[in-house]
C-alpha cells in the first residue's frame, strides 16, 4: 500500500519528538528507496520506510474470484497479504539503499483499517498467535514462512502507529476510556543488539 500524504509529517512528528533529525531521502527515477533516513546530532542512525495500512476493497473482490489467495486455517484473509507485500516491498527498498547492515533499519506502518492491528503484524512476522491469556500458538507459520519469508530479516525494528478511526481504546484508572495512540515496538533484531537506537525509540 502507497503511502497516505498524512503519514510521511506524522511520522517525521513521532522522530522529532525524541530529538532525531529527519531527512526525506531524495528519490531516483526508476530506483525505490526508503522515506528517511534519521539522525541524533549528525550522526545517522537509522533509515525509515513508512506504510500506510488501509483497507482495499479490490481485496475482497480478489478473494471471491481467487481460490490461492493466502488461506489461514479455512478462512481467507487478505490482512496477512496485505502485510507481507509491505514488508516484502519495504525490504528491497532498504536493500536499494544499500547493503549495509550497520545502519538500522525501520519500517513503520501507519494503520487505518479498524480489521487489523499490531497483533496482525506480529502474527505475519511470526507466525504465532498471540492468545488474550498469554500463551502462544503458531498457527501462522504458513504465512511467516511464506511470502514475508527472508525479507523480515532485513528489517530490525516495525513501529505500529493507529490513526484515523482505527485508535486503540484502553481502561483508565479512574474507570472510564481513553484514547491511547502510543506506537507499538516490535523489534526483528533484538534491541539489546542496537542499544543506541533503543535507547532513542524507547522514549517514543
Amino acid at each position: 500500500m502507497s503511502n497516505d500524504k498524512k503519514d510521511k509529517p506524522l511520522v517525521k512528528d513521532l522522530f522529532s519528538k525524541v530529538g532525531l533529525k529527519v531527512q526525506e531521502i531524495p528519490t531516483k527515477p526508476g530506483v525505490k528507496t526508503p522515506d528517511f533516513e534519521i539522525y541524533k546530532d549528525e550522526e545517522l542512525i537509522a533509515v525509515c520506510e513508512t506504510k500506510s495500512v488501509r483497507f482495499d476493497n479490490w481485496l475482497v473482490d480478489d478473494i471471491r474470484n481467487n481460490p490461492d489467495v493466502l488461506t489461514v486455517g479455512e478462512r481467507k484473509d487478505p490482512i496477512f497479504n496485505r502485510l507481507s507485500d509491505d514488508i516484502c516491498t519495504a525490504a528491497k527498498q532498504f536493500e536499494s539503499y544499500g547493503s549495509d547492515r550497520k545502519i538500522p533499519r525501520i519500517l513503520t506502518f501507519v494503520n487505518y483499517d479498524k480489521n487489523c492491528g499490531f497483533n496482525d503484524l506480529r502474527s505475519t512476522v511470526t507466525g504465532n498467535f498471540y492468545a488474550h491469556d498469554g500463551t502462544v500458538h503458531p498457527l501462522y507459520k504458513n504465512v511467516s514462512e511464506g511470502r514475508a519469508k527472508g525479507a523480515i530479516e532485513k528489517i530490525d525494528l516495525c513501529l505500529w502507529i493507529e490513526a484515523g478511526n482505527s485508535a486503540v481504546w484502553h481502561w483508565s484508572l479512574d474507570g472510564n476510556e481513553e484514547e491511547r495512540r502510543e506506537p507499538r515496538k516490535f523489534w526483528v533484531t533484538p534491541s539489546a543488539n542496537l542499544p543506541q537506537l533503543n535507547m532513542l525509540i524507547g522514549k517514543i
